[in-house]
């Protein structure tokens, strides 16, 4: 079995059936899609900033229900806390705190081993140990 981490942008677009989630439609076959925590909060945060209304967000959650949402882990600190040791001394984005919940989701997809599918892939260039698929805007 292929399990497949989705970074937020990707599980939002096709939540939403978005056009833009046609990109991703060849890595998503035969795969368990996978939402970290982080991921989780974000869409949830994005419906109460845009007052969904009880049926989008039950919608929302039965999405969400289909993905396997990764635990938390009590070694995943150390994780995201040498990944973003890593950035800092590199000079990478994902070390500024603006950056943390995407920081948070590589931390998750190193951790657990999975790929990433994402919708900027530069974001996450050059992070040790991280497999990053998608298109880069």
């Amino acid at each position: 079995m292929t399990y497949l981490i989705l970074d937020t942008d990707v599980a939002s677009w096709i939540h939403g059936n978005r056009p833009e989630a046609t990109r991703y439609e060849h890595h998503l076959r035969h795969v368990v899609p996978m939402l970290t925590f982080i991921s989780v909060g974000e869409m949830h945060f994005g419906a109460f900033q845009s007052r969904w209304g009880e049926r989008r967000v039950t919608e929302l959650d039965a999405y969400i229900r289909r993905c396997l949402v990764l635990p938390y882990d009590d070694r995943l600190p150390r994780t995201w806390a040498r990944l973003r040791a890593h950035a800092k001394r590199a000079g990478h984005p994902l070390a500024h705190r603006e950056h943390s919940n995407d920081l948070w989701i590589a931390a998750c997809a190193v951790h657990y081993q999975a790929p990433l599918l994402t919708g900027n892939a530069r974001h996450f260039l050059d992070v040790p140990g991280l497999d990053v698929l998608g298109v880069s805007e």
